[in-house]
């Protein structure tokens, strides 16, 4: 069972839509209360915040006082630059559109509980991972390269993507060092997380 702290103006109607199933443990943050002593009385492993961006900036400030901090899940329809940038760095797991299926964020739960970073495909270019920016639209990968990170992510190596693509092993070979460049990595592994950090592949 997670637990999770969740906070959101939409309150226990919106946590009684999360949990359906049972499978998390959920406690809605009281009106009143001051953050620390929210998480001091939940110690939850992972917490929501599905808020307005000057008041997730106020609860990630205190969540990263916490020891071990939880994973934070932040729901936003309007990422501000400054949040993006220092998201992952202040703690942040995953980032998904308010207007997310209460499926989705249930998925974006487990999997920062599980340790992923989960970020939605529509709006991953405006999260900028620390120390790298992020590759501008022109330079985004084509299908086919998209088609060869999955399979790297899936652990198949060159010559097993080149049969199943029915391509040679020079061109899965151009493919990945065009993927290399556009991501600005130096690693298979890179190339993977940096996918799943940017929505371009799933685990």
């Amino acid at each position: 069972m997670i637990r999770v702290l969740l906070v959101s103006d939409r309150g226990p109607a919106f946590a009684a839509r999360l949990d359906t199933e049972k499978r998390l443990d959920i406690f809605v943050a009281r009106v009143g209360q001051s953050p620390a002593e929210q998480l001091e009385d939940v110690e939850a492993d992972v917490i929501v915040l599905d808020l307005g961006s000057e008041r997730v900036g106020d609860w990630i400030r205190h969540v990263m006082t916490s020891r071990p901090p939880p994973g934070v899940l932040v729901l936003a329809d309007d990422v501000p630059a400054a949040l993006g940038a220092a998201w992952i760095r202040v703690g942040g797991r995953a980032l998904l559109p308010r207007r997310a299926s209460p499926t989705e964020v249930v998925a974006a739960i487990e999997g920062v509980a599980s340790g992923l970073i989960v970020v939605h495909a529509g709006i991953s270019s405006l999260v900028g991972s620390p120390g790298r920016r992020a590759a501008p639209a022109s330079r985004m990968l084509t299908p086919r390269e998209i088609e060869v990170l999955a399979m790297m992510a899936e652990g198949l190596g060159n010559k097993a993507i080149a049969a199943r693509l029915g391509i040679s092993l020079h061109t899965v070979k151009f493919h990945i060092a065009s993927l290399f460049a556009k991501l600005n990595v130096e690693s298979r592994t890179e190339a993977v997380t940096e996918g799943v950090r940017r929505g371009l592949v799933l685990i």
